[in-house]
Order: structure tokens, then C-alpha cells, then sequence
């Protein structure tokens, strides 16, 4: 009788990585995974860095993330997303790249917003202002 090997379930790049270190996946099919649904990046370069995939398997991947982070979005329009590792996760603050911060940070952050909104009034003619996209 012969054994069936079947692919684990895929739910997330970082399954698909271990998926792929394993060898119960290829690398198209964690590449086509990865343009299917949003991913961080970190895995990926992890990936890269040790030889699993290459600059060009990444940089596709990359591409087709920019369709995640635009459609239907307004300019200047902010999105959020729980990371990997259960931050919060803020886009449209600054190009392609979140900010991220855990939810203890963000909440201590907002208990200050008073202070911080008063801070920026009386530093308004020092501080630069950065056009929203």
C-alpha cells in the first residue's frame, strides 16, 4: 500500500514558509499563495536569505501586493491589520510600509493624544508636514 503525502493547509505565509523549508509545498505554490492573499514580508526575505527563493520571486510577489493595498482605497485612507505576531498594524501613514505597534503601546499613545495635539499646536511653525498621498 502506498502512503498519500498531502500538502498541509495553507493559512498564512508563515505556514507556507515552514510548508516550504519542509518540502510538503514547492516553491510555486507558496509564490502563487503569496499573490493571492496579503502577506507580510518579513517571511519572505527570510526566505531569500536563506536561498528558498529568489530576488525575482520576490519582487513578483511584492508586485501583486500592491493590488492588496489599493483597491477600492481612498487617498489618505487608513487600513489596519493584526500582524503575525498580534500588533496592530496601521497602512496609509507612510508609503508601502505599516506602522506597527502592540496594543499596550497604541493604548498608552492614545490616552496622550490631548498632550500630543497641544504639543503640536504650540510646535506648529517647527514641524514639517508630510502631503498624504
Amino acid at each position: 500500500m502506498t502512503a498519500v503525502i498531502t500538502a498541509p493547509a495553507i493559512t498564512d505565509i508563515v505556514t507556507a514558509a515552514a510548508a516550504l523549508t519542509a518540502g510538503t509545498i514547492d516553491k510555486a505554490a507558496l509564490i502563487a499563495f503569496a499573490k493571492a492573499n496579503p502577506v507580510e514580508t518579513e517571511p519572505l526575505l527570510r526566505l531569500m536569505t536563506g536561498g528558498q527563493l529568489t530576488m525575482h520571486d520576490v519582487s513578483e510577489v511584492l508586485v501583486a501586493q500592491r493590488a492588496f493595498a489599493s483597491p477600492g482605497r481612498q487617498p489618505g485612507a487608513l487600513s489596519f491589520k493584526v500582524s503575525e505576531k498580534g500588533a496592530i498594524s496601521i497602512y496609509g501613514l507612510q508609503s508601502r510600509f505599516p506602522v506597527t505597534l502592540y496594543r499596550s503601546q497604541l493604548e498608552r499613545l492614545l490616552k496622550h493624544a490631548p498632550e500630543l495635539n497641544e504639543f503640536m499646536k504650540v510646535n506648529a511653525s517647527k514641524l514639517s508636514e508630510k502631503a498624504a498621498k
